[in-house]
């Protein structure tokens, strides 16, 4: 459960928490910032990095491309099957491969989370 401040503070069981702030004119920044509170919560954190994979696959619109590839710019883990589908999406997905400079920034976190070399091989 993730209370949110809309000009008020929660009350009640959950008055005890602190709640993110919003505001239900600007729906996009509060859903941004509870997709930030998912992804920092480690109960929460891989189904929510798997939806964001599933959504940049699934996206329809080049604003959810670009939304979606900063976010996932900004994760601390991302595993070689997800690289693998992101990459697949670039190529697959128009909408994906047209959003401007998301391609781009999909090839600068593979390569940020490929795997290094090892220098002790013979050959």
């Amino acid at each position: 459960m993730i209370p949110v401040r809309l000009g008020l503070d929660p009350y009640g069981f959950i008055g005890k928490q602190q709640g993110l702030p919003g505001k239900l004119e600007a729906p996009e920044s509060l859903a941004s910032k509870i997709v930030d509170s998912l992804l920092k919560h480690k109960t929460t954190a891989d189904l929510m990095r798997e939806a964001l994979i599933v959504g940049f696959e699934k996206a329809k619109s080049f604003n959810t491309a670009i939304a979606i590839s900063k976010k996932v710019e900004g994760l601390k883990y991302i595993s070689a099957e997800q690289l693998r589908r992101m990459e697949a999406a670039c190529e697959k997905n128009t909408i994906v491969k047209n959003s401007w400079n998301v391609p781009e920034r999909i090839q600068q976190i593979i390569q940020r989370f490929k795997p290094q070399k090892s220098d002790d091989s013979p050959f």
